[in-house]
């Protein structure tokens, strides 16, 4: 009997501990709900903290992601005062060597405006031996016939390939097969002197150039007959582009008169010549984003520039870098041509 007293004993005091537990824990559940609803605002607060932390790191990283990969890229400086003067000198090399040591050429992108093709575009006037040692604005746009013929002979013994402007969107994207030892000769105004000693040049080392006619220029004394371009066309080694009916500087022109300019010259020349005029080069350099934007609206594919450099871009199609021929005086043209770095 004393053993049952003391087990009915026992019993009640467990009984008693557990139900202290269970209420104890009810308790606790009602204390954290109450808490969680008493400070449901400033719950939300923290949540709302959180998720917008995490996007703002997310974000940040994405972006320095990017920023990476853009370390070192430099765009093409678009300065006229960089170009090399045509006429022969030291300080030309010099320049053409600082400039080439601190660009940095972007490697080509997916993105088909992005991509870049390096190939050279040289710019020349005369080619012939000056007879008139006054003309100094002559012989500063002159590469004599002589020096002209070493640079063909150069290009032609280290396997360069020509081309012709025309072709430059074709290359850019791989459209047509190109080179990397690509070049293009173009040659600005129409003068007589691409007849006479540049023409039979090029067709004894059989070289592509590409020939910008002022329309209204044609037939006048010291440039180019209408028989003679026609001749150049049928030798398959000459592409005609225009340079506009009367060589005025677009860029300070009325837009009528700027577009008559680039309109007509192309419509001329191609009912002329029975041809299609792709190319464009705009006299002194010179153009706005209103000349520009006249030039894609007339027709053409691409358009020539002063600007010095040698990679080109779909972007970049209407002001094609060309580099002028006295950065060659006295060096390997192939050389210079190789070292050139934008």
């Amino acid at each position: 009997m004393i053993k049952d007293l003391v087990k009915n004993k026992v019993n009640k005091k467990s009984k008693k501990i557990n139900t202290l537990k269970l209420n104890r824990s009810l308790k606790d559940k009602f204390s954290v709900d109450k808490f969680i609803k008493n400070n449901k605002k400033l719950f939300l607060f923290f949540i709302g903290f959180f998720l917008i932390f995490s996007i703002i790191v997310f974000s940040c990283l994405f972006l320095l992601r990017k920023q990476e990969q853009k370390v070192g890229q430099k765009r093409t400086p678009l300065a006229s005062d960089l170009a090399p003067s045509s006429s022969p000198s030291a300080s030309t090399s010099r320049l053409v060597k600082e400039a080439t040591k601190e660009a940095v050429v972007a490697a080509p992108e997916k993105n088909n405006q992005k991509i870049s093709r390096k190939l050279p575009i040289i710019m020349y006037h005369y080619v012939e031996n000056i007879l008139n040692s006054s003309d100094t604005l002559r012989q500063k746009l002159n590469i004599p016939p002589a020096i002209f013929e070493n640079e063909l002979k150069n290009l032609k013994e280290n396997g360069y390939q020509t081309y012709f402007v025309r072709e430059v969107p074709e290359i850019i994207n791989d459209r047509m097969l190109f080179s990397p030892k690509g070049v293009i000769l173009s040659f600005d105004d129409g003068y007589e002197d691409f007849y006479a000693d540049v023409f039979p040049l090029l067709k004894r080392y059989q070289t592509k150039a590409t020939l910008y006619v002022i329309y209204n220029f044609i037939d006048r004394p010291g440039y180019l007959s209408a028989s003679q371009i026609r001749e150049l066309i049928a030798s398959g080694l000459v592409e005609i582009g225009s340079h506009t009916l009367d060589h005025i500087d677009l860029r300070n022109a009325p837009d009528s008169v700027a577009k008559r300019e680039i309109f007509e010259s192309k419509q001329r020349l191609e009912n002329k010549f029975g041809i299609k005029v792709k190319t464009f080069a705009y006299p002194f350099g010179t153009y706005n984003s209103e000349t520009l934007n006249l030039v894609k609206e007339s027709g053409y594919t691409a358009a020539v520039s002063t600007i010095p450099g040698t990679y080109h871009s779909n972007e970049k199609l209407f002001y094609l870098h060309r580099l002028r021929p006295g950065i060659f005086y006295n060096h390997d043209m192939v050389k210079v041509l190789e070292e050139y770095k934008y």
